[in-house]
């Protein structure tokens, strides 16, 4: 059971460093009024509508505290969370509903996410769940939340071969669905909450802005063979490792883009001033430049875990655009939560010189042992000058 929002993992810091900034914007020493700002968490495998219920309940008791005006920043499926708490209809009665007045969405599947139908079919896992433990779990009509993350109905995500060539597959179908051992109840879940969202419900009242997260591989779809799951189609620069860019933006809407990981997205340069941005306060000058005066770069992955030997897809976003850079990129292991990371040596090395980069993809393979590790950048030009500039990933037993 869920009792706070995670803050940080043993060496993975999850909502940490947004907690911060969104607590320094509310301090009221940035250049903006003082006011409240009260985390809101909840079990991330419950019916979404479950979840908004417990929003609305959360909103509400900030409104008793003395709030007048709402504005909420939501990550991943925390997007559509509070979507559905503005747009369905089901809280028009409530204290809060009339006060929220502007949304941020992260990195959420306003259109769902291929990657939810991956795991759901087991092809892949999640949270340290194996994939057929995953796909057991998306199943349980108590936990609808994954099915409800798939993309709409009418997105092609799933095609098989036929005729010399590829059709689609319509995994709402009755037919397809048993096949691929779907669902149904949860199928249904997903389609009652795709309902009661959309641009026509959205109220005047409310602003929305849409971040996007962008540069990793990400999933698109799966193929499936003989009707059954065959693998995860990825498309390089899709997206966010999790979210395509084609789900995370609402394009009837203000916008942004912001490269990073689906989750390190949150500790990246470029969201960090967009949030700041978005209330009107200062961003704190820091973390730039290393302690010697080397530029700072950024190391993203696109994904959290991964198997032995598994390519990683790496993104290396210099805090200022560069004509070069010559760095190698360096493994920390972590073995013991009470020690620092020691150094596992070099896994590569980057070296780019011409016109003016804005960001490098490069492509690793993981250690061919389990264990949890951080991955970061150091050379002639650059280096990862503070903890939110390295990436954090595992790589499983399996």
């Amino acid at each position: 059971m869920a009792t706070g929002v995670i803050e940080r993992v043993w060496c993975f810091p999850i909502y940490e460093r947004v907690i911060a900034d969104l607590g320094s914007i509310a301090s009221g020493a940035l250049g903006v009024p003082k006011a409240q700002f009260v985390p809101f968490h909840y079990d991330w495998r419950v019916d979404i509508r479950e979840a908004s219920a417990a929003l609305a309940d959360h909103l509400d008791g900030m409104i008793a505290n003395g709030c007048t005006s709402l504005s909420v920043v939501a990550h991943s499926m925390g997007g559509l969370v509070a979507r559905y708490f503005i747009e369905s209809g089901q809280f028009e009665d409530r204290l809060s509903w009339p006060c929220v007045t502007r949304l941020m969405t992260v990195a959420t599947p306003h259109r769902g996410a291929p990657v939810a139908l991956v795991r759901a079919l087991g092809l892949e896992g999640t949270s340290g769940l194996s994939g057929t433990d995953t796909k057991t779990l998306a199943a349980n009509p108590r936990f609808p939340s994954l099915y409800q993350l798939f993309p709409e109905r009418g997105l092609v995500i799933a095609r098989q071969p036929m005729g010399g060539g590829l059709t689609a597959m319509d995994i709402y179908e009755d037919e397809v669905a048993a096949t691929l051992q779907l669902s149904t109840e949860n199928l249904r879940a997903a389609e009652e909450l795709r309902a009661a969202l959309g641009a026509d419900r959205r109220p005047m009242h409310v602003a929305y802005t849409a971040v996007a997260a962008t540069g990793h591989r990400t999933a698109t779809g799966v193929d499936l063979r003989d009707g059954m799951a065959e693998r995860a189609v990825q498309d390089g620069n899709a997206g966010d490792g999790a979210v395509p860019l084609w789900s995370s933006v609402l394009t009837d809407a203000i916008h942004h883009y912001a490269p990073g990981e689906h989750n390190k997205v949150l500790r990246e340069r470029q969201f960090r001033n967009q949030l700041y941005t978005w209330f009107g306060a200062q961003l704190p000058a820091e973390g730039y430049t290393a302690a010697d005066g080397r530029p700072a770069i950024s190391v993203s992955v696109n994904q959290m875990s991964y198997r032995r030997g598994e390519e990683i897809d790496v993104l290396l976003t210099p805090a200022a655009p560069a004509e070069r850079i010559q760095l190698e990129l360096r493994l920390l292991e972590a073995e013991d939560p009470r020690r620092p990371p020691a150094d596992a040596g070099r896994i590569g090395a980057v070296e780019w010189s011409g016109g003016v980069t804005h960001q490098l993809r490069v492509g690793l393979r993981a250690p061919d042992r389990a264990g949890a590790f951080l991955l970061t950048a150091d050379g002639a030009t650059h280096s990862t000058a503070t903890d939110d500039d390295r990436a954090v990933f595992t790589v499983s037993e399996e």
